[in-house]
């Protein structure tokens, strides 16, 4: 027999790894947007985000965001707030080199 497993992230931003997680009104909640899974929310995540809303796409695509079945202006709103704040996702067991490939392409580079 299984049991349930349950597991309340909400009430500390503690309670993820890295303390990863954003508090919103009293929770706290999993940053969003990182559609293409390459662990920072990025122009490569906005397009996918932006061809879903242009094409109308309804059901359960990675680019809803919000989990109310359509991509729309809701998904992108959450989508630009946490590209704004540089969100740059971390997970347990990273490498060095995966780290370091993310500050490189996360650098903005003046000429």
């Amino acid at each position: 027999m299984y049991g349930i497993n349950n597991y309340d992230f909400t009430s500390a931003a503690s309670k993820s790894y890295g303390d990863n997680m954003v508090l919103i009104g009293s929770r706290y909640c999993i940053y969003s947007g990182n559609v293409n899974n390459d662990q920072i929310i990025d122009s490569e995540d906005l397009a996918l985000v932006d061809n879903d809303l242009f094409n109308y796409t309804f059901g359960n695509a990675v680019t809803n965001l919000n989990g109310d079945n359509i991509v729309d202006i809701d998904d992108l709103s959450i989508f630009d707030r946490n590209a704004e704040n540089l969100v740059i996702i971390q997970w347990p067991g990273a490498t060095t080199q995966q780290k370091n490939n993310i500050f490189i392409k996360n650098q903005f580079v003046y000429e």
